[in-house]
Formats: C-alpha cells, structure tokens, sequence
C-alpha cells in the first residue's frame, strides 16, 4: 500500500471533464522476468500519449523518466494521476517536492 495516498475519488471534477489540458495520467508496463519497463504519460484531454523505454522500474529511474518527461509540459501540468502500484507511488513524495503539483494515486 502506498503511504500518504490520496483517493482517486478525489480528483478535482475538471478532471473527469476531460475539458481543460494539464491532466496526465501515469502508468508502467512492465517487461518479461521484470527487467525492463515502459512509463506511459496520457494526457487526458487530448489523449497524447508520451512512452518512455526504463532500465528498470526502480523509484530513482522512474522519476528521473517523469521529471524529464514532464520537463517540456511544466508550465502546463495540474495533475498527474495514477494507479497504485508500489512502483509509481514510491516516487509520490519526489514528484511533490519537484513539480509542486497535485499528484493523485
């Protein structure tokens, strides 16, 4: 379980519209025998997506892929929500101090 989450069902309603761009959603694909992985970044109101090949799904690989992911599109994030794998919601405390945006898992 990932400590200090924040239910999903509290999401601001914006984002449930899909109407206003800045709303990501994360997730990770992971590889055969665990050795590898993808991070996928949809936005949710133009459904972009943005994949990103991993090394690994280490909390230290996949915020540096997010961070330098997100880099280009700063200006624009308001949330980035995601599921609760241990994986993704490892790197909740980072991301907050980093970006200073609302995170959702």
């Amino acid at each position: 379980m990932i400590k200090n989450r924040k239910p999903i069902r509290l999401r601001p309603e914006i984002v449930l519209t899909n109407q206003e761009f800045g709303h990501f959603e994360v997730d990770l694909i992971v590889g055969t025998e665990h050795k590898g992985a993808i991070l996928t970044i949809v936005e949710r109101k133009t459904k972009f997506l943005i994949m990103r090949k991993l090394s690994g799904k280490k909390a230290k690989i996949l915020a540096k892929a997010m961070t330098c992911t997100l880099l280009a599109y700063k200006d624009y994030v308001k949330t980035i929500t995601s599921d609760n794998e241990l994986e993704i919601g490892s790197i909740r405390e980072y991301l907050l101090k980093k970006q200073k945006k609302q995170t959702i898992f």
